[in-house]
């Protein structure tokens, strides 16, 4: 997907950065890295470090200089070019019942609706969509997938980086034969219009789900519903909703994959001592640990979080699942707030700032009885499963992840053998 820059004076600055990192910052990293003790984790390369070293300086371009993806979602892809890729486009039609619930309050509130949104289908390497894939067959898995991007960039379009993660698990999977990647609504904000704030990109997720579930005719038991950074809030809050509508049309997910989600974007646990400090030359964020830094009025959250107040971040479950402060919900007396939550698998790299959030996310999910397993490579940063040098963490992550996924297919299909013979 091509990359455009949406303020065209920044052009100059843009190249005069780009100059700046490869004939001075670089060369002086090769030699200050050199020494071990010098290295953000002792236990990295050279080759790591310089990589990782590299990428935080890419990824201050978008929010710095106005990068965008530059794709147009209101654009058909041609399948002559996503047959290579062994993927297929598909619409996502909108709901077109209203929402319940907070939600539904929240959608209400920031003035947005559904739409029809695009997507995509990918398959296994190799593979070609064929007629059978209409619909599902016999007691067929699926995943269905959001990127990441801090709300503000990237696209599902299936040669995107942030398509290592599903393309993993179909590589190593032996229950997974597709993934539904969606192309959710980006938010943007200062210096640019505010556009498509929360819940616009969770309630495309619920359109996407919705539509494996009543248009496709995949069974819920068989959906993992997946999602790294941004894109792993947005899998929960989707999840979310569907656990606590208790809606009979759509019932709840077999499993949840959120890797290093953003679980907190008010960082309520943010301070001295902690992954958000500790963390802050080690993770793919070029971050100087200050209040800014960790400040709701960041150009990404400003822009998710549209009209609302900040403050209110550290209290909505939806937003800020993993903070200290969000409000359960109570229904029929239950106050837990994963109440009802399938089991669930947990990415986090040790390295990364939000790294605590992470961890305090499964705990608090297990607490409320939810079926975790967690999989926390030490020194791998956020999203290493993304970055082909982040090995072996990635693909080690990959093979576990498949494999959970394929056990936890087997204890689903066993269940279901003892209740209906119970039955």
């Amino acid at each position: 997907m091509p990359i455009t820059l949406r303020q065209r004076s920044k052009i100059i600055p843009l190249f005069g950065f780009l100059a700046i990192v490869l004939f001075i910052r670089l060369p002086w990293w090769f030699i200050y890295y050199s020494w071990r003790s010098n290295r953000p984790r002792r236990s990295w390369t050279l080759h790591r470090t310089i990589r990782a070293q590299l990428l935080r300086q890419i990824a201050s371009l978008p929010t710095t200089y106005g990068l965008s993806d530059g794709r147009d979602l209101s654009l058909e892809v041609p399948q002559e070019e996503l047959e290579p890729l062994s993927a297929r486009f598909v619409w996502i039609p909108e709901l077109k019942e209203d929402l319940v619930g907070a939600l539904g309050e929240h959608a209400a509130s920031a003035g947005v609706k559904s739409i029809a949104i695009p997507a995509y289908w990918i398959l296994k390497e190799g593979s070609r969509w064929s007629p059978e894939h209409e619909k599902p067959l016999k007691d067929e898995k699926v995943m269905v997938y959001f990127h990441g991007g801090a709300f503000v960039l990237g696209t599902a379009y299936p040669t995107h980086p942030t398509a290592a993660l599903p393309k993993g698990l179909l590589k190593y999977s032996r229950s997974l034969s597709r993934v539904l990647s969606v192309d959710y609504r980006l938010s943007s904000g200062p210096p640019f219009e505010y556009a498509n704030p929360f819940p616009c990109a969770v309630i495309d997720g619920i359109s996407a789900y919705k539509y494996l579930v009543r248009e496709m005719g995949f069974l819920p038991q068989n959906i993992t519903i997946g999602g790294d950074s941004a894109g792993g809030n947005i899998a929960l809050a989707v999840t979310r909703y569907i656990v606590e509508s208790r809606l009979p049309h759509l019932p709840p997910p077999g499993r949840l994959i959120p890797a290093s989600p953003a679980a907190d974007l008010s960082f309520s646990r943010a301070g001295p001592n902690t992954s958000h400090y500790l963390n802050a030359a080690s993770d793919m964020f070029d971050l100087t640990p200050t209040a800014e830094s960790i400040s709701p009025d960041k150009p990404h959250r400003r822009a998710y979080l549209g009209g609302m107040n900040p403050e209110e971040s550290r209290y909505n479950r939806y937003i800020s699942p993993a903070s200290r402060f969000a409000i359960p919900p109570d229904v029929d007396g239950d106050t837990k707030l994963f109440s009802g939550f399938p089991r669930s698998y947990v990415i986090g790299g040790g390295a990364e700032h939000m790294f605590d959030d992470i961890v305090a996310l499964a705990e608090k999910m297990k607490e409320d009885g939810v079926d975790v397993t967690t999989d926390f490579p030490p020194d791998a940063l956020h999203c290493y499963f993304v970055f082909s040098w982040q090995e072996p963490e990635r693909t080690e992550s990959f093979v576990k992840c498949a494999d959970w996924l394929d056990a936890a297919t087997v204890a689903v299909e066993l269940a279901d053998e003892s209740e209906n013979i119970l039955s």
